[in-house]
């Protein structure tokens, strides 16, 4: 069963997906951080306090050299009490920097993945995730669902120990695709997430039973 994690920095949001949605843990990216105009240590340790201790939580480095990739990725790790997985996108230095984490046992998960063979190196190289970005690909090269099939469909012919985090959606449909494709993650954004259980037929139905009901009896009693 695919797991479905909130995409989101913003404090309430999280508070309140987390109490009414069976979520399975938080991604942050740069942009989300930034979004909320703290400091990002502080940030940062604020959601890891509110998930309880078994749910992942994502968060992103921003250096491009590998060198600086570690140092910030073991900072994030100290920060966290070790329980992280840090995103590091998959280029050549970000592949060295993964590499060079998991030889720590430090959990990584490869972002910015656009193609089969990105999510195979850094599966390779050692990364706990990689999260290929659906909307994206759909936008500007292809299939995004389709390339996370080809992932999924990689990782259990080669046995590859790498989970699937699909990420990037702008409507359900894609989500659906990620499910079907066998995509063992997704990191949904809270607008896409509170909405995910909607449909015009559901309202519809419920108040005709609540009609026929008050028909019947008046008030539900016991």
């Amino acid at each position: 069963m695919m797991n479905m994690l909130i995409d989101s920095a913003h404090i309430p949001e999280i508070e309140r997906l987390l109490d009414s949605f069976p979520a399975g843990g938080v991604t942050t990216n740069p942009a989300l951080i930034a979004r909320e105009k703290q400091p990002f240590k502080q940030q940062i340790q604020d959601i890891r306090r509110l998930l309880p201790e078994h749910l992942p939580l994502h968060a992103q480095v921003i250096a491009d050299h590998w060198r600086d990739i570690a140092d910030q990725a073991k900072a994030l790790y100290n920060w966290l009490n070790e329980n992280v997985s840090v995103k590091i996108p998959v280029t050549a230095q970000g592949l060295y920097a993964i590499r060079e984490l998991a030889a720590e046992n430090i959990q990584t998960t490869g972002t910015t993945v656009y193609t089969a063979a990105q999510a195979v190196l850094a599966a390779k190289a050692g990364a706990s995730y990689v999260a290929p970005y659906v909307n994206r690909i759909d936008q500007e090269y292809g299939h995004g669902a389709g390339v996370v099939k080809t992932i999924v469909d990689l990782f259990n012919t080669y046995r590859l120990n790498c989970k699937v985090l699909a990420a990037s959606f702008k409507h359900n449909r894609q989500i659906l695709a990620v499910m079907e494709a066998g995509s063992h993650e997704a990191t949904i954004s809270p607008e896409l997430l509170s909405h995910l259980a909607d449909h015009p037929a559901v309202d519809r139905d419920i108040h005709a039973f609540r009609e026929i009901w008050h028909s019947q009896y008046g008030s539900f009693s016991f």
